[in-house]
C-alpha cells in the first residue's frame, strides 16, 4: 500500500509538477531548487485496508527564497484534495501547511511542507 502511495506522490511531484524531487535524500547531481520527502504512518485499520499517514517535504535551495515559494504554491495547489486510483488502490494526499526551517547554514534556505495521506484497497 505505501509503495503505491510513493510512486504516486513521484508521478505528480516530477511527471506532473516538473520538480526535482526524491524520496529520502536527494541522490543525484544537485539542481536547485530540490524536494525531499518522507512519509510516516499514523494509522493503519486491517478491517477495512485504510493506511493514514503524513508526508513531510523539505524544499532546498541556495538561490532566491522566491524558488521555495514558486515550489511550495504548485504543490499547495495540486493537492488542495488530489484523490486518483492507482493498480486498484485509491490514494489521497492532502495539502496540510507549512514552515520555514533552519539549516545552519546562512546560503543554504529551506522550507518544510506537510501533506496528509490515506490510501486503501479499491475496486
Amino acid at each position: 500500500m505505501e509503495e503505491e502511495l510513493l510512486k504516486v506522490l513521484y508521478k505528480e511531484m516530477v511527471n506532473v509538477l516538473k520538480l526535482n524531487y526524491e524520496y529520502m535524500e536527494w541522490t543525484g547531481e544537485l539542481v536547485y531548487p530540490y524536494i525531499t520527502g518522507e512519509h510516516f504512518t499514523n494509522y493503519y485499520d486491517i478491517a477495512t485496508g485504510l493506511l493514514q499517514g503524513e508526508m513531510l517535504l523539505e524544499i532546498w535551495t541556495r538561490g532566491k527564497e522566491l524558488e521555495l515559494v514558486k515550489a511550495h504554491d504548485k504543490i499547495q495547489s495540486h493537492f488542495k484534495k488530489f484523490v486518483t486510483m492507482s493498480n486498484k488502490m485509491g490514494v489521497c494526499i492532502t495539502y496540510k501547511n507549512k514552515s520555514a526551517a533552519r539549516t545552519g547554514d546562512m546560503d543554504l534556505k529551506k522550507i518544510q511542507i506537510n501533506l496528509e495521506t490515506r490510501c486503501w484497497k479499491g475496486e
